[in-house]
């Protein structure tokens, strides 16, 4: 996560608007809050703020991640409009 100095009204209208990067209060504890590991190595309580009743998940499971299948390399230059 990045430092940054912010006002309230910046942070919750205009970076959400016009920034490609969230909110840096939501970049790590966002995702670190969603995760049953996180909240039991730090003892988080049920439906805190680091340990909501209502999580958003990725995988179906822990450790399930979809094998992908690796068709060819993309390279950046390929990509690119000139």
């Amino acid at each position: 996560t990045w430092c940054e100095i912010t006002t309230p009204e910046y942070a919750q209208r205009d970076q959400v608007m016009r920034d490609v990067h969230s909110p840096a209060r939501y970049r790590v504890i966002g995702s670190v809050s969603n995760t049953l590991d996180f909240a039991n190595v730090f003892n988080c309580p049920a439906g805190s703020g680091m340990n909501p009743d209502n999580k958003c998940s990725v995988w179906k499971k822990p450790g399930a991640a979809p094998k992908v299948k690796k068709t060819r390399k993309h390279h950046w230059f390929e990509h690119r409009n000139w």
